[in-house]
């Protein structure tokens, strides 16, 4: 068993917090999945479903759509950015 420091969390809040911005990020239009907005892209096969297959991929919406839907919009990213850096840096697993 790990010691824990006066005042840390133990990662309760801190990773409610992590989930919950990561959320708003992921749903914002800023980023889209290529699998439901290009359900005609996906594969048939069955190969690809197994226990990695669960996660969902998503990317950056293109700068026209990103410009028109968030003015500080690349100020977004760069928080997000922070945030995913601090989720790796305490070692979180970031499903969204």
């Amino acid at each position: 068993n790990e010691l824990v420091e006066d005042g840390e969390d133990q990662g309760g809040p801190r990773r409610q917090w992590m989930d919950r911005a990561c959320r708003y990020f992921i749903a914002s239009d800023l980023f889209m999945s290529p699998s439901e907005d290009a359900a005609h892209l996906e594969m048939s096969n069955d190969w690809h479903r197994g226990p990695l297959s669960r996660g969902r991929i998503v990317v950056p919406s293109p700068d026209n759509v990103c410009q028109c839907v968030q003015e500080d919009w690349t100020e977004q990213f760069e928080l997000f950015g922070c945030v995913i850096g601090f989720a790796i840096l305490h070692k979180e697993r970031k499903e969204v």
